[in-house]
């Protein structure tokens, strides 16, 4: 699997079938037998791409008996720092720390705690691909904003078991938790959303490795991290005043 861009969105792998099998959506053999174009990104070479006529998926044909199917990710980071997230509801215990140097060195991670009052319902539902999030963060630079992202899709297979499952039956306590071990596309490892009353709910969330993305270090803060959903619902916290700030890492617990 690989990450394409078009357009300037963003493309996750859903699923391959089989060009000469059915396949899952039925302008895909038009689509191929009508030529491909580059849409350019990370294409292996002899690969062929084309975007579907209805905007949403991404076609690419290796050799002659393969096509993958490719979904655009519902979510991207808002260009500025969305308004009206929810806060921890006490200081300092939100943290984050990023850390860069080779890519077999870099890391996220991002905890946000004793959160305001989230319903599971806010979170939307990843398990049947409907809602994707998305990770941003912003400095007080003059630098592109956002910073920094990485996304967790929707649905999918991660190490041949669902990317996102649920635990916990008891209302208040309930989890949502994603996994991929390969981290595609972008790095994140794992997310794991809990709801609960004032003080009880949580976000946490890990990435590492090659495909991780490490914005340019030192940050000039504040610094803000928010989980953006698909469905309009966001939790940020924000870091004014870090413990390590330099070439290697950020480090710093929320104000």
């Amino acid at each position: 699997m690989f990450l394409l861009g078009y357009g300037g969105r963003r493309v996750v792998a859903d699923r391959r079938a089989l060009l000469q099998g059915p396949t899952p959506h039925g302008h895909a053999r038009n689509a191929l037998t009508g030529g491909l174009t580059f849409l350019g990104g990370e294409a292996q070479q002899g690969e062929r791409v084309r975007l579907s006529p209805d905007d949403a998926h991404v076609y690419v044909a290796s050799g002659s008996t393969t096509v993958g199917v490719f979904r655009m990710l519902d979510v991207a980071c808002a260009p500025t720092p969305l308004p009206a997230c929810k806060l921890p509801t006490l200081p300092r215990r939100a943290a984050v720390r990023w850390k860069g140097g080779s890519p077999s060195d870099r890391l996220f991670d991002w905890k946000w705690k004793v959160g305001e009052q989230t319903d599971l319902a806010e979170f939307g539902d990843p398990i049947n691909a409907l809602d994707d999030f998305i990770i941003c963060a912003y400095d007080a630079s003059g630098s592109s904003q956002p910073i920094f992202r990485t996304n967790a899709p929707a649905g999918g297979i991660c190490d041949e078991r669902p990317c996102w499952k649920t635990s916990g039956s008891t209302v208040g306590r309930r989890k949502l938790k994603y996994k991929d071990r390969s981290r595609r596309p972008d790095g994140l490892d794992k997310l794991d959303l809990k709801e609960g009353v004032a003080g009880a709910a949580s976000v946490k969330a890990k990435g590492k490795d090659s495909f991780l993305g490490v914005p340019a270090l030192p940050l000039t803060p504040p610094v803000r991290v928010q989980l953006q959903a698909a469905t309009g619902s966001c939790w940020e916290a924000v870091f004014s005043t870090p413990t390590a700030n330099d070439v290697l890492q950020f480090k710093a617990k929320a104000d």
